[in-house]
């Protein structure tokens, strides 16, 4: 299978995990304390990541200075969760997360042509736009409401910027140590740096803050989201070690269409003609990508 059909079964498998989690974060980090549900979550996705590494897809050749770029990334990265986790706390789904699905399109793009050096032939160009037309289109309607200056969408705006500044960066770690270890050094690293924002917390209210009333209720859903995640962290990394940021964020706008389509065939919504010019824009520019990967 060609690294383009990888890539874009890896970015689809992506969308599906983090679609889903997107969605469950708002339960547990509504009752317990944001940087606790991370430093459980990814107890597990560490662990899994290891095991996964271990086992199945040991690292590549690298030196002590791949590793330290690829745990600086992963600081850099922890900050999206972390303020994701607030916006999801103080605001809501349906405003928080269209601004997370701009993170992972404009600035990453911009990021790869000017700063990574990666080609940004005509084709490539041309196909940014396509998709960013169609995003647009599909986010219009609710544009008024998403822009506004609350407590949830500044958090957002903030897990943007930080995402956006570290998930470009992802395939130079992801080429040097291999998928599985670079998902288990990010998900090790957020573990430590969720485990320090949380230590003043636990120093002045004791051992029991580790165990807050109400965590029991949400363990379950703190764990789908553990076990969603490590996938979702290892596809992302496969589709990274094959194709370049430019052409990834074409295929990644498949998360746009897979809500849009669920609605559609499954909950037998109606559709405006608006929204499928914008999936119609989205699908062209996703197949016509195979013909500029260079």
């Amino acid at each position: 299978m060609s690294p383009f059909w990888i890539a874009l079964l890896a970015t689809l498998a992506t969308q599906v995990c983090f679609g889903i989690t997107n969605t469950l974060w708002k339960k547990p980090v509504a009752v317990v304390a944001p940087a606790l549900v991370i430093l459980y979550r990814n107890v597990f996705t560490t662990l899994f990541l290891g095991v996964a590494t271990y086992f199945f897809s040991p690292p590549l050749a690298h030196t002590w200075a791949d590793v330290g770029q690829a745990v600086f990334i992963s600081m850099v990265s922890f900050y999206g969760l972390f303020f994701f986790n607030y916006a999801n706390r103080f605001g809501e789904i349906t405003k928080v997360v269209p601004i997370i699905n701009l993170n992972g399109f404009v600035m990453p793009f911009l990021i790869g042509v000017f700063y990574l050096q990666e080609s940004a032939n005509v084709g490539k160009t041309c196909l940014f736009l396509m998709s960013f037309s169609g995003i647009l289109l599909l986010q219009k309607w609710q544009a008024g409401k998403v822009f506004t200056f609350e407590k949830g969408i500044i958090f957002a705006l903030l897990a943007m910027f930080f995402w956006g500044i570290s998930y470009p960066f992802f395939g130079l770690p992801v080429r040097k140590l291999g998928s599985a270890y670079f998902g288990f050094i990010l998900e090790g690293t957020i573990l430590c740096m969720s485990f320090v924002h949380f230590l003043p917390t636990a120093l002045h209210e004791g051992r029991q803050a580790f165990l807050p009333a109400d965590l029991g209720k949400v363990f379950k859903t703190i764990f789908t989201i553990a076990v969603l995640g490590s996938l979702g962290v290892y596809f992302t990394n496969v589709s990274f070690y094959h194709l370049d940021i430019t052409v990834l964020v074409v295929l990644g706008t498949v998360g746009h269409i897979l809500p849009i389509a669920l609605a559609r065939f499954v909950h037998k919504e109606r559709v405006s003609s608006r929204t499928y010019l914008g999936v119609s824009l989205l699908i062209f520019s996703i197949l016509l990508a195979k013909f500029v990967v260079v």
